[in-house]
């Protein structure tokens, strides 16, 4: 392993055929920023400094013949990960989109594998070809969390709680019938392109359950939230909470116009499709602005 900044962003780098090159494997971002919510897609200039650190680590000085190679995009790819992440507004409804993607591609016969109760979601996982991944970032966050000295932490992880990820993973084969198994083929390529063809023939059809109205939400405890979505689906609230905690809510929500003690008015549920909450429009950018200027994005110089 070598360590980036931060101990816990390394990269797992090993030799091989015998001793003649490395095989360095990870996340580039993670590595030199601390984190991988957002980075670079400048994919040359990443992996040659990547290599410039990593050789440095290890004690390698590599010949002007190396760098030379390095410029000119003789770096070998065994995987490429392209990454976009959709601005959705909170953990809440990420999580609801992505059981509902899950529950998409099974009612179509299509095998998905699924970690920590839907929260990450992965399609063809197991493929030599490409696999989807798609998971709640901010809480992949609370299970893997950021280094406690990252400039910024609360920020960054305040942005990156509003998001979705959704992970392309091209593999050996995939690169390969493409002509993309060296980092000089991806000269020109467009990421976001080739992304969005591969996202589009998932076609997610499906629906949520409209997410609580702003109004009312920003008023509400964790319990309150609870009580609301509860009553929503025409649950009895006092079977899932103690007499005091009933006896509370009751009131708090008299005060919005709500009488949780009455069954829901029978309204057809609100719904939304997943294709309007999953539309390009909701892409975020390379970094935010907050980001711009720091060490929290590393922005390489591209020869």
């Amino acid at each position: 392993m070598v360590e980036g900044q931060y101990p816990e962003c390394a990269l797992k780098v090993r030799s091989v055929r015998a001793g003649r090159a490395l095989l360095i494997e990870g996340s580039l971002a993670r590595f030199l920023q601390g984190h991988n919510v957002f980075g670079s897609v400048r994919l040359g200039a990443l992996c040659r400094e990547v290599l410039e650190r990593v050789t440095q680590a290890l004690g390698i000085e590599p010949s002007d013949a190396d760098r030379r190679a390095w410029e000119r995009g003789q770096i070998r790819l065994q995987r490429v990960d392209i990454t976009r992440s959709f601005r959705v507004g909170n953990p809440d409804i990420a999580l609801r989109i992505c059981r509902e993607i899950a529950f998409c591609l099974l009612e179509r016969g299509w095998k998905i594998a699924s970690e920590y109760e839907w929260e990450t979601i992965y399609f063809r996982k197991r493929s030599r070809r490409y696999s989807w991944k798609f998971y709640v970032k901010g809480l992949h966050l609370q299970k893997y969390p950021l280094p406690v000295d990252l400039p910024m932490r609360e920020r960054v992880l305040t942005y990156a709680r509003k998001l979705l990820r959704a992970e392309l993973v091209l593999r050996s084969t995939e690169l390969h019938d493409r002509e993309l198994s060296w980092v000089r083929d991806w000269k020109g390529i467009d990421l976001a392109g080739l992304w969005a063809t591969k996202f589009a023939r998932l076609e997610l059809r499906g629906t949520i359950r409209a997410p609580i109205p702003v109004a009312i939400r920003d008023q509400l405890s964790l319990n309150g939230k609870r009580a609301y979505q509860l009553w929503m689906d025409e649950h009895e609230v006092e079977d899932f909470f103690s007499a005091p905690t009933v006896r509370g809510l009751l009131k708090r929500f008299e005060g919005l116009g709500i009488d949780l003690g009455r069954p829901r008015p029978r309204k057809p549920r609100s719904q939304v499709p997943l294709q309007q909450l999953l539309r390009e429009e909701r892409l975020t950018r390379s970094y935010p602005t907050f980001a711009k200027g720091t060490p929290l994005f590393f922005k390489p110089f591209e020869r």
